[in-house]
């Protein structure tokens, strides 16, 4: 039957179906696929328009859909970030390029989760995680840059820029993963 319909006490069946049990990826929003039990005469389907054909494949909810989209918005910041600190280091140093470069690597890793979201998502949280721990050691210099100390303070301030878009970035690839496994 199109979509996943199993058919009610409507087309002469007899009594009710028994229960639809689905893996975790089709609940949708803690809410069951499953009708109450007050409406055992409506059809029972998999909500077609609130699970997107790529997420469907990859076992994900449509929450975790947005992963890809989020880490394309992400590589477009670091893009920016980095292309704002070049210019603002006078275009003295390429390193100031960094998080471009980055940015480009976490992009091309969202155009691949649009089409492979598991593959993408993954890679992506690896560079992230390679990304976070190259920043971290201009981060360890924000209490020279605080005291005035700091021998480069824009890369101090680009690199820990960085690192709390890559952390957040991560943190929320974590709980995504973590959701989809309940």
């Amino acid at each position: 039957m199109p979509g996943g319909a199993v058919p009610d006490r409507a087309r002469g069946r007899g009594s009710a179906p028994p229960p639809l049990r689905l893996p975790n990826a089709f609940q949708l929003s803690g809410r069951s696929v499953r009708p109450s039990d007050a409406d055992q005469s409506s059809r029972w389907y998999l909500f077609e328009r609130e699970i997107t054909p790529a997420a469907r494949h990859a076992g994900q909810t449509e929450g975790d859909a947005q992963l890809p989209r989020r880490t394309l918005v992400l590589g477009q910041v670091l893009i920016a970030l980095g292309l704002v600190g070049y210019v603002a280091s006078g275009f003295k140093s390429w390193t100031a390029l960094i998080p471009s470069i980055l940015g480009a690597v976490l992009a091309a890793c969202g155009l691949l989760a649009m089409r492979n979201p598991k593959l993408g998502v993954h890679l992506a949280l690896l560079v992230a995680l390679l990304g976070l721990a190259g920043t971290s050691m201009n981060v360890l210099k924000l209490g020279e840059l605080l005291q005035g100390d700091a021998e480069r303070p824009l890369a101090v301030v680009v690199s820990t820029i960085t690192f709390v878009l890559l952390a957040v970035y991560i943190g929320v690839g974590v709980r995504s993963f973590l959701a989809a496994r309940r």
